[in-house]
């Protein structure tokens, strides 16, 4: 093997190494957090300390855990309302109580109304997410 040959090899081979390592971080990178309730903050201390006296004891109540959901619609940019209160315009990310369901109503003009339920789930990696497909309202003849 030429000494150009091998020079050759090493590019191509820091080049694949590179487009790895940057497809890690892509994938592993985390998305933005948001603010937790401070009320969940106090009640997980409390939980830490508790459980760092007494290693093997159950603890009676749980902390709340929370998980982003993002919530997107096609198209974008539709009114979305939570159990009948509106939360904002899609695409939406929202930190949510786990285990909780969430009934979502989407609203856009030119499209009809759509309703979904959703249970949030927590995930070890990444967000929850919501997607619902808007249908055209049918026109009206004059």
């Amino acid at each position: 093997m030429s000494r150009r040959e091998k020079r050759l090899l090493v590019i191509v081979w820091l080049g694949v190494l590179i487009a790895v390592g940057s497809f890690y971080f892509l994938i592993t990178a985390e998305m933005p957090k948001t603010k937790v309730p401070p009320s969940s903050r106090r009640v997980q201390k409390k939980v830490n300390f508790r459980m760092s006296l007494v290693r093997h004891a159950p603890s009676r109540r749980s902390p709340k855990r929370f998980q982003q959901v993002v919530v997107m619609t096609v198209p974008s940019s539709a009114t979305v309302y939570m159990n009948g209160e509106k939360a904002g315009k899609t695409p939406l990310r929202l930190p949510l109580q786990v285990g909780k369901t969430i009934r979502f109503r989407f609203r856009r003009e030119g499209f009809e109304d759509g309703i979904m339920t959703h249970r949030v789930q927590k995930l070890k990696t990444g967000s929850d997410s919501v997607l619902f497909h808007l249908q055209r309202a049918p026109r009206t003849l004059p």
